[in-house]
């Protein structure tokens, strides 16, 4: 049984201020995607995610949280360099929690 719910266009604060409701209904796993749109609207996406991160383990504390790094984007030049620093920390942060 999954459900989903896309949020497109949504930023790392926008899936932080939707978290609520989704962790209500306990579900087993989440799969957070978040941060392609932070990269132009000049947000923390890796203090977001700590936060979401927290948030779920207080609030949910039998939900797994998957986390995805962000996609590579073409549309934008020299972004490139900005996903992979951002890709690097949203991983160092993932281990911390583990």
């Amino acid at each position: 049984n999954v459900k989903v719910q896309a949020h497109s266009g949504a930023t790392s604060e926008d899936i932080l201020d939707h978290i609520n409701s989704v962790l209500r209904k306990r579900p087993d796993i989440i799969l957070y995607h978040a941060g392609t749109n932070d990269l132009t609207n000049d947000i923390d996406t890796v203090k977001n995610l700590e936060t979401t991160i927290r948030k779920v383990k207080r609030l949910a504390p039998n939900t797994r949280l998957a986390v995805s790094t962000i996609v590579t984007r073409a549309d934008k030049e020299n972004i490139q360099s900005k996903i992979d620093q951002v890709n690097q920390r949203i991983m160092d942060t993932v281990q911390k929690y583990e």
